[in-house]
C-alpha cells in the first residue's frame, strides 16, 4: 500500500515539475485589449478567460496543444503551443472582426449592448416556449432542510501545571450546529398552463413531525369573546413553519422562465425574472465571456444587476445557449432589501433541452439564511425534476379543485424505499437527525410516553392553581378536562366591577373519529351579588366536510355590538343581560359552499338597574350609560351561506386543508325573527349579501375589497338589539379598513337598508423603491377608502386614506406597521382629518396579511 502511494506521489510530482505556463494579452485590430475572451484547450474542457485588462494565463503539462481564442463579433484564432519544460511562454493574440457575426449583432465598445441583445433574444425564446408549451407532467424529488447554528459557551476545568491542587477554568466558545427540520417528497406533478395544477404525492417523509399531537390541549378553556363579523369558513389545522420558505406549489412556480414569480413568504412584491417582460427597464446587463457545457456547446455568460436597489429583483449570472438563446442555467441572489424573513436568498437553476426544443428545469436549489436571536438558520431546498412528458393529453375532469393528492401509503414508505428513491444523498448532519427522529418517533408512540405525558398533564402543585390550571387526561380513554388557573379567573373590568370567573372544558374522542367538545364558565359579581354563566357543547363528526353541531345555553352579560370600537368595547352602553339557548349546524355542502343554520332563543334584559363601577363612568362618561329598552323575548333563525369560487384543497391525514383562494368569496345571510315561537315578541326579516376579493396587479401591488348590502325587508317588530351594527371609530387606532370605517364615530346602527364598500391597495414598493435613500428604509405606500349609504335615513359617508407601511420581523412573526392620514365627509359632518396607526399580522400558511 505504501509503495502504491509513493508511486502515485512521484507521478503527481513528475506532472507538476513538467508543467509550463502560457501567458499573454489579447487585443483587437486597433491594439486595444479585450476582456472576457474565451480561451479553450482544443479537445478538452480546460480553459480560461482574459481579465479586465485583456491578460490571460493557463498552466499546461508537458505536450502539444492547440489554444482556441474566441470572442463574440471576432474570428476565432487557433494557436499551436508545445510545452517542453517549466518555462513561461508569452503568446499575444490579435483578433479580427467577423463580418458575418456583425450582421447579426452590433458590437458595442463596452459589451453592455451585446449582453442586452443576448438577454432580449432569451426573452424571445421564453415567450415562444410559453406559447408552445401546453399540458405536461414531471416527476420530482424534493428535500427541504433547516440547520440551526449558534454560539455555545463551554467551561473547561484544567489542573494548573504549577499547582496540582489548583484548577483553572477556561471559557471556550464553539458553534453548535444541528438539523431542526427535514422533509422529503416524491411526487408527480401535472400542469396545464397558465392555471391548472395537480400534484400526486407518492411518498412523503417529515422527519420533524414525530411527536403526536395532544388530543385537545389548547382548545378553548372557556367562552371567548366572539369579536368581529361572523365567519363560517374553516381555518387550516396545519400550522406552517415560517422558516420553510419554499413549499407546496411554490416549488414549481419558482421558475426564471416565468415573467413574474410570486412567493409571498420571501418578499411582498412579485419577483421580476431577468428575462421577463419589462426586465430591460429594471436590470443592467453585462457580458461575462463564454463557456461551454458538458456537451461542448457554447454558452454566453450574462451578468445581471438591479437598476433599482429597493426593487424585488435578482443579481447574478445567466448562461444562455449560443444558437437557440435558451436560458440553460442561472446563479442568482434576491435583492436582500426586499426579503421578509431571511438575510440572504440564493438560487441555482439548471435547465435541459429535449428533442423538440423545449427547455425545462431539471434542478433547482434554494439556499437562504435567517437570523433568530442568537441562532442562525440555514435553509436548503433541493429539487430534481425528471421524466417530462410534454404536450400530453389528459382525460376530462383530470384537473379538479383537489390540487394535491396523497397516495394511501404516502406516509408509510420504509427506509428501503427512501434509499432507492432518494435522489440526493443526506449529508452527515441530516443522517444523524434522521436516525434520532426515527428513534424518537417510536418512543413518542409508545405506552411509556403516553403514560409520562398524561402524568405530566395531570400533575397538581401550587403552580397548577395559580398559573397552569388543573387538568386530567387519559389517552387510552380519549378523555380530557381542564379548569382555568387563578390568573384567568379574575375579571377586574366586569359589569358592575370585579367578577370572579371559573371556566374550563371537557372533551372526549371516539374511535369513529367523532369529537365531543364542551366549554363553559360561571362567574360571580361582588357589587351586584349576581351569578352568571354559559355552557357550550359541540360534536364534530365529519372533519372532511367540517360538519359540527353546537349547542349553547347561558345567562350572562352579552355585547350588543360584537364588533364595537375599542372606545366602546368595555362601555356599559354596549352590554345587555342575555338569557339564551341556541343550536347551530355547520357543514360544507359542496366544495367551497359552507352553510350554517342557527336557532337562537333570547330573553333580552337591560342592565339599567345594576350598580355600575366608578372607573367605567369616569373613563367613558356619557358613553357608559346602559342602553335603555323594554325587556323582551326573541326566537330567531339565522342562515349563513359562504361560497368560495373554485376553492382549492387537499385531504391530508383524513382532514381537509383549504388553500388560499384567488377568486371572490360570496356571502349571504338571512335572519328571521319568528313571532309567537316560545312567546317571541319580535317579527322581522333581514337579508344581507356581500362579496370580497384580493389579488395582485402585476408588479403594481396588491388590492383587497369588500362590498356588502343589506336590508330589513320586514320590521313589524324590530328591537334595537337586532339592528345592523357597524364598527365604530377610535381616536388613534387604524382598524381593519375592509370591515370598518376610520371616521364614522363611536357607534352606528341601522334598522333600514344600507350599502357599504371598502378597498385598500398596497403598492408594495412600486413607487418608493425607486427613490434613492428612501428605498433603504423599506417603506411602502398604501391607499384606500370606503363608503356607507343609508338611503332611507338620508345618510351618506365617504372616507379616503393614504399612508406609509413598514414590515418588521419579530422572531417567527412578521408584522406590518402603518401610519395613515384619513379624511372623510358625510351628510352630518363637514370634512374631517385624522392621523391613525395600525398593525397587521402575516399568516405564513396563507401568505397574506390581515389587511
Amino acid at each position: 500500500m505504501n509503495y502504491f502511494f509513493s508511486l502515485l506521489l512521484m507521478l503527481t510530482c513528475s506532472t507538476y515539475l513538467w508543467a509550463g505556463k502560457v501567458v499573454g494579452v489579447v487585443t483587437d485590430e486597433k491594439g486595444e485589449t479585450i476582456p472576457m475572451v474565451n480561451i479553450l484547450v482544443k479537445g478538452t474542457q480546460n480553459g480560461t478567460t482574459t481579465d479586465q485588462n485583456g491578460k490571460y494565463g493557463i498552466t499546461l503539462s508537458k505536450g502539444n496543444y492547440t489554444l482556441v481564442f474566441s470572442f463574440v463579433g471576432y474570428k476565432k484564432v487557433e494557436k499551436q503551443v508545445s510545452i517542453r519544460s517549466t518555462e513561461v511562454q508569452t503568446i499575444n493574440i490579435q483578433l479580427e472582426p467577423d463580418a458575418a457575426m456583425l450582421s447579426d449583432f452590433v458590437v458595442a465598445a463596452d459589451y453592455k449592448d451585446f449582453a442586452k441583445e443576448i438577454a432580449r433574444k432569451a426573452r424571445d425564446f421564453r415567450k415562444d416556449q410559453r406559447d408552445r408549451l401546453k399540458k405536461y407532467s414531471v416527476h420530482t424529488y424534493q428535500r427541504s432542510a433547516l440547520t440551526g447554528e449558534r454560539k455555545v459557551k463551554e467551561k473547561d476545568s484544567l489542573k494548573s501545571e504549577t499547582d496540582s491542587t489548583q484548577w483553572i477554568v477556561n471559557d471556550t466558545s464553539f458553534l453548535k450546529s444541528e438539523t431542526s427540520h427535514l422533509v422529503e417528497t416524491v411526487s408527480d406533478a401535472h400542469i396545464d398552463p397558465p392555471g391548472k395544477f395537480r400534484e400526486d404525492i407518492i411518498a412523503l417523509k417529515d422527519h420533524s413531525d414525530i411527536k403526536p399531537k395532544d388530543n385537545f390541549r389548547g382548545g378553548g378553556a372557556s367562552f371567548t369573546v366572539e369579536f368581529g363579523e361572523p365567519s363560517i369558513t374553516p381555518e387550516s389545522p396545519w400550522v406552517a413553519n415560517p422558516y420553510v420558505l419554499i413549499r407546496d406549489r411554490y416549488v414549481y412556480d419558482f421558475d426564471i422562465y416565468e415573467s413574474l414569480i410570486n412567493i409571498p413568504s420571501i418578499c411582498e412584491k412579485q419577483l421580476l425574472s431577468p428575462i421577463g417582460n419589462g426586465a430591460v427597464l429594471n436590470y443592467s446587463y453585462d457580458y461575462g465571456g463564454e463557456t461551454v457545457d458538458k456537451n461542448g456547446k457554447k454558452l454566453y455568460r450574462i451578468l445581471v444587476k438591479p437598476l433599482f436597489p429597493g426593487e424585488a429583483l435578482f443579481e447574478g449570472e445567466m448562461l444562455i445557449a449560443d444558437s437557440s438563446f435558451a436560458l440553460m442555467k442561472c446563479d442568482l441572489k434576491i435583492n436582500p432589501r426586499v426579503l421578509l424573513f431571511c438575510e440572504e436568498f440564493h438560487l441555482v437553476m439548471e435547465y435541459a433541452m429535449d428533442e423538440n426544443g423545449f427547455v425545462m428545469p431539471v434542478k433547482k436549489e434554494f439556499n437562504y439564511k435567517i437570523k433568530d436571536g442568537k441562532t442562525r438558520y440555514y435553509g436548503n431546498v433541493s429539487v430534481l425534476h425528471s421524466d417530462y412528458s410534454i404536450n400530453r393529453d389528459y382525460p376530462d375532469q383530470f384537473f379538479t379543485n383537489e390540487i394535491t393528492r396523497y397516495a394511501t401509503d404516502a406516509y408509510d414508505k420504509d427506509s428501503s424505499y427512501w434509499k432507492q428513491n432518494r435522489s440526493i444523498r443526506l449529508n452527515e448532519k441530516e443522517q444523524v437527525f434522521e436516525h434520532r427522529m426515527d428513534s424518537l418517533r417510536n418512543y413518542y408512540h409508545s405506552d411509556d410516553y403516553y403514560s409520562l405525558a398524561d402524568s405530566s398533564f395531570n400533575r397538581i402543585n401550587i403552580w397548577s392553581f395559580l398559573v397552569n390550571g388543573i387538568g386530567h387526561r387519559s389517552r387510552k380513554r380519549d378523555i380530557e378536562f381542564y379548569i382555568n388557573p387563578l390568573v384567568m379567573q379574575a375579571v377586574p373590568f366586569g359589569i358592575g366591577g370585579y367578577r370572579h370567573r371559573l371556566g374550563g372544558y371537557f372533551n372526549k374522542g371516539f374511535d369513529n373519529g367523532y369529537v365531543l367538545e364542551t366549554t363553559g364558565d360561571i362567574d360571580y359579581g361582588f357589587s351586584n351579588k349576581d351569578v352568571k354563566g354559559k355552557l357550550g357543547v359541540g360534536l364534530t363528526y365529519n372533519p372532511i366536510r367540517f360538519m359540527r353541531t353546537f349547542v349553547r345555553v347561558g345567562d350572562y352579560y352579552d355585547m350588543i355590538n360584537n364588533y364595537a370600537s375599542a372606545s366602546t368595547f368595555f362601555s356599559r352602553s354596549n352590554y345587555a343581560r342575555n338569557k339564551m339557548f341556541s343550536i347551530s349546524q355547520r357543514m360544507e355542502i359542496v366544495n367551497g359552499l359552507y352553510g350554517e343554520l342557527t336557532y337562537e332563543f333570547n330573553d333580552q334584559i337591560p342592565i339599567t338597574g345594576l350598580k355600575m363601577d366608578s372607573w367605567s363612568q369616569d373613563l367613558f362618561d356619557t358613553l357608559n350609560n346602559p342602553t335603555a329598552f323594554d325587556r323582551y323575548t326573541k326566537s330567531e333563525f339565522r342562515l349563513q351561506l359562504t361560497y368560495r369560487i373554485r376553492q382549492q384543497y387537499t385531504i391530508r391525514k383524513g382532514r381537509k386543508i383549504v388553500f388560499t383562494n384567488k377568486y371572490p368569496e360570496i356571502n349571504f345571510i338571512y335572519r328571521k325573527g319568528v313571532p309567537g315561537m316560545l312567546n317571541s315578541e319580535v317579527n322581522f326579516d333581514y337579508i344581507e349579501i356581500g362579496a370580497k376579493h384580493e389579488g395582485k396587479i402585476a408588479r403594481l401591488g396588491t388590492f383587497k375589497w369588500n362590498i356588502q348590502a343589506g336590508s330589513f325587508v320586514n320590521r313589524q317588530n324590530l328591537r334595537v338589539l337586532e339592528y345592523k351594527y357597524f364598527r365604530g371609530s377610535d381616536q388613534w387606532i387604524f382598524s381593519d379598513p375592509l370591515k370598518s370605517f376610520q371616521l364614522l364615530g363611536p357607534s352606528l346602527s341601522t334598522a333600514t337598508a344600507y350599502f357599504r364598500a371598502n378597498i385598500i391597495h398596497h403598492f408594495d414598493g412600486v413607487i418608493l423603491s425607486k427613490v434613492p435613500v428612501i428605498n433603504w428604509f423599506k417603506i411602502n405606500l398604501a391607499a384606500g377608502g370606503g363608503t356607507l349609504l343609508m338611503p332611507e335615513e338620508k345618510f351618506a359617508h365617504a372616507e379616503a386614506f393614504g399612508g406609509i407601511e413598514r414590515a418588521i420581523r419579530i422572531r417567527k412573526q412578521i408584522i406590518r406597521l402603518g401610519a395613515y392620514a384619513v379624511t372623510s365627509v358625510n351628510t352630518e359632518n363637514q370634512g374631517d382629518f385624522h392621523l391613525k396607526f395600525g398593525i397587521s399580522f402575516f399568516n405564513p400558511f396563507s401568505g397574506k396579511y390581515d389587511y
